[in-house]
């Protein structure tokens, strides 16, 4: 018997999975919140873990779970502490996986590596100033529009190829 995940890696095609997934991503977006919890157990940490493994195999799993988080009522500050969150439980593995079982040479893109962590504490930084300027509203809007923009790019990927 194979298991799920080889099947769907295997047999699925790379082109239905953005097409489920941008579909999603859509729903999620737009249907109405609904008055049901979700309370499934650790759900943060199996969200996060899903739209990692998602990521790592068609990308576009950062939007999935930016589209989830957008149901629940997050502050603005929130919503943005928890996707800071979710991108170190998505990425924080990968980064051990390369450098311990795969041996991506760190050193050789050093120089990329300080060059990135000096624009992410710039961005940092003016991420916040912004974030403290920008109303509740008009931010859960944007979010919305930027989760949209994304997933109807993964739709036109798959049509234009």
């Amino acid at each position: 018997k194979k298991l799920l995940a080889t099947f769907l890696i295997k047999e699925i095609p790379e082109s239905l999975f953005k097409i489920l997934l941008a579909c999603g991503i859509l729903t999620l977006a737009w249907l109405p919140k609904s008055k049901l919890d979700f309370s499934l157990p650790y759900k943060w940490w199996v969200m996060s873990l899903l739209s990692g493994f998602i990521s790592m195999l068609i990308g576009g799993g950062t939007i999935l779970l930016h589209s989830l988080l957008s149901r629940y009522t997050l502050t603005r500050q929130q919503f943005v502490a928890t996707t800071g969150a979710f991108a170190s439980v998505q990425h924080g593995p990968k980064v051990i996986a390369f450098a311990l079982l795969l041996g991506f040479p760190f050193l050789q893109y050093l120089h990329l590596i300080v060059l990135m962590l000096i624009a992410g504490f710039v961005g940092n930084h003016a991420g916040k100033y912004l974030l403290d300027r920008v109303p509740e509203k008009l931010f859960k809007w944007l979010i919305r529009a930027l989760i949209t923009i994304l997933a109807v790019r993964l739709l036109a990927e798959v049509v234009l190829g």
